[in-house]
């Protein structure tokens, strides 16, 4: 399978974290900055914790497992976890999936006009990426 955007992006926020954590900060983090035609995103790239969607005992259990390990129930694990099973009972090849959507925690939108929005958990597809910059939102 060919990279995806996607791939990309959890690669650049995985190398800045272990760049962070050569460079011995204190609180290594994969917050980049997202050019996209509405402005700039700003968020903590992150992977959603792992459901098992394949069948009701197996999402019982993996929610069981994620509370277990004091971890909260998260939207956008769940809506992923159930896309993509979809999309491999509707496909042949799980390889031909394309994976578009970015999860971000703690996003800062710029607005064009210069406004700004905060917002605690977000998707991000990657057709709407422009660029990258591995940093983040400067005052103007």
């Amino acid at each position: 399978m060919a990279g995806t955007k996607k791939d990309y992006v959890y690669t650049v926020a995985r190398i800045k974290k272990l760049f962070a954590t050569i460079n011995e900060a204190e609180n290594p983090d994969t917050t980049l900055v997202f050019l996209t035609n509405m402005g700039h995103i700003q968020g903590e790239v992150y992977t959603p914790d792992y459901i098992d969607t394949n069948s009701e005992d197996a999402i019982l259990g993996s929610v069981k497992s994620l509370i277990k390990e004091g971890k909260n129930l998260d939207l956008f694990a769940f809506a992923e976890a159930l896309y993509y099973n979809v999309a491999r009972k509707v496909q042949e090849e799980s390889d031909s999936i394309e994976l578009h959507a970015i999860t971000l925690r703690n996003a800062k939108i710029r607005y064009n006009d210069g406004t700004y929005a905060k917002v605690p958990q977000m998707i991000l597809f990657s057709d709407q990426i422009i660029g990258i910059i591995p940093g983040e939102l400067g005052e103007e």
